[in-house]
């Protein structure tokens, strides 16, 4: 008797610290325990696995498009091939030529948060004459987004007092959040005058490649259900071993 209750207690402490192992290294012995099938639910907030963030290049186009109801130049992950521009200007001179940006989450019903006020700033005093690319840091906040959000870029241009503005837009993001990143804009800018000052941001050309760098998405997490064995598959089923691949979000999972 004292023999097998020696050899149970011994079994018991030995279960114990597995379970405790498992408990520390949950996602070690989640990926070692997987050998049947699951079902992939996108966008469950109980997700047992989230891919990694995603960083975006993205270039300020000449293509135009309506996102969530805004008709805007489009910032898209690949250049267009038409030049693109505006402009303001002020007669006479010296003056200080500037430009910023105005950052904004935009919903699928039109309305939008603002997240960026007058960032990535940079400004010239003109004459002289100044042409080429400009870069600027923008400290992006954390911040949690609708799967139909988009992201619109309000860029200023001012020279003196007189101003002027473009609208730039991502598509629908399909992501959960913005993650805290830093956000590089490079800009080709000209400016020019004689009588008076002309201050220009060209970009959707490869000789003018105007580009936000550093965008960075958590995607939608997606949930794994461990399922039974079962003759009948369940609904979205995957079968253990199976790739499956998410080209509007760029990742995948086995």
């Amino acid at each position: 008797m004292n023999i097998t209750a020696s050899k149970i207690r011994t079994e018991v402490m030995s279960l114990m610290a597995v379970a405790m192992w498992c408990v520390i290294t949950a996602p070690l012995c989640l990926s070692q325990i997987w050998t049947g099938e699951a079902i992939i639910d996108e966008g469950s907030a109980n997700s047992a696995y989230s891919p990694a963030v995603t960083a975006e290049l993205l270039y300020y186009t000449s293509f135009t498009g309506v996102v969530n109801g805004l008709s805007a130049n489009l910032l898209l992950p690949e250049n267009s091939d038409q030049f693109g521009g505006f402009f303001s200007g002020a007669m006479y001179y010296p003056h200080i030529c500037k430009i910023w940006a105005d950052i904004f989450v935009r919903h699928a019903d039109g309305t939008e948060i603002q997240i960026g006020d007058g960032v990535a700033s940079w400004s010239i005093s003109c004459p002289p004459a100044f042409s080429g690319y400009v870069y600027c840091d923008w400290a992006c906040p954390a911040t949690e987004l609708a799967v139909t959000d988009s992201i619109r870029i309000q860029e200023w241009i001012q020279v003196g007092t007189s101003r002027n503005s473009a609208d730039f837009t991502t598509g629908q993001l399909g992501a959960c959040s913005l993650k805290q990143s830093t956000w590089t804009f490079r800009r080709y800018l000209q400016s020019e005058g004689k009588y008076d000052t002309i201050f220009q941001f060209f970009y959707g050309h490869p000789a003018h490649a105007s580009y936000i760098d550093g965008i960075t998405l958590w995607p939608m997490p997606i949930r794994i259900t461990f399922q039974p064995a079962s003759s009948t598959p369940p609904p979205r089923y995957l079968p253990s071993g199976t790739e499956a691949y998410d080209e509007a979000r760029g990742y995948g999972w086995r």
